[in-house]
């Protein structure tokens, strides 16, 4: 390990983004998370510990039911991780312990659902699917004394945003420095190149076609997709995405539609990997 990344991975995710204690306080009085809130999360905690694995069993049947959040968790060890992680996740919302640990752990939690690309329309809408499960909970719990579960509830909302708001500031600080990345590997990777895109309705009306040339060597990973895929999805792709590296050609087409297809259009991704020519 060189120096300079022995001095990045030590680096904690605070100083990265410029935390500091007077910003956690600052943020916390901004949503008015006070000491009454800590009391009512704190006195809700042994009825969050009984209603987690009801809300986390109806959490992933939900994600599990789309395509787009489907493809995070093919593999069931990874799932079954990631359910123990979440719930984990979702216990500290009560702990009433809203410090540099906790804020620490939140930008990591944020940096990992970046990296493995989650997109952020997924990761707030399972935080709403999250917030109405518990609300249903605590409204039941105390149906006699409706105020009480209000004031719980409301108290949860704000760390809910506090928490919303770490992970958005993780999101757009990685990729300002997957942008930065990104440029310099496209002036260090000339061998990077885009084939021309040509208009027109299959079966219906073709354009004039012609052959385009583009030179690859072994190790070359082409992608081919049509206008249903995002048209800036090779942008927002690292060169150093270990996906691309070594996950197997279907693994990535699926990720891929997954992560950039539109909602709007059907769409097709193929991918090869160019292996060499037969000896």
């Amino acid at each position: 390990m060189t120096e300079e990344t022995k001095q990045n991975a030590e680096k904690s995710l605070m100083d990265e983004l410029g935390f500091n204690e007077a910003e956690i306080v600052r943020r916390r009085a901004f949503l008015e998370l006070g000491d009454d809130d800590i009391q009512e999360l704190v006195s809700i905690r042994k009825i969050a510990q009984e209603y987690a694995d009801p809300v986390l069993e109806a959490f992933y049947k939900h994600l599990l039911s789309f395509d787009e959040t489907r493809a995070f968790f093919q593999n069931p060890k990874l799932l079954e991780h990631v359910k123990q992680a979440q719930k984990a996740y979702f216990a500290g919302l009560t702990e009433g312990a809203y410090d540099k640990d906790y804020i620490e752990d939140r930008l990591k939690i944020g940096a990992i659902h970046e990296r493995i690309g989650l997109p952020v329309k997924a990761y707030m809408g399972m935080y709403n699917f999250y917030l109405r499960n518990v609300a249903n909970y605590l409204f039941e719990e105390y149906k006699n004394e409706p105020g009480k579960a209000l004031r719980a509830y409301l108290s949860l909302l704000k760390v809910v945003f506090l928490d919303i708001g770490l992970a958005i500031d993780t999101y757009i600080s990685r990729r300002e420095q997957l942008i930065g990345k990104q440029r310099e590997a496209m002036r260090e990777l000339p061998t990077q190149e885009a084939l021309s895109m040509r208009g027109g309705v299959v079966g219906y009306q073709l354009p004039p076609l012609h052959a385009s040339h583009l030179e690859v060597t072994t190790g070359d990973l082409l992608i081919f997709a049509t206008d249903g895929i995002s048209s800036d999805f090779a942008m927002r792709l690292s060169p150093w995405d270990p996906m691309l590296r070594h996950q197997p050609v279907q693994e990535i087409a699926d990720r891929i539609l997954a992560r950039f297809g539109k909602l709007t259009d059907d769409a097709l991704v193929l991918v090869i990997r160019y292996l060499g020519s037969a000896p």
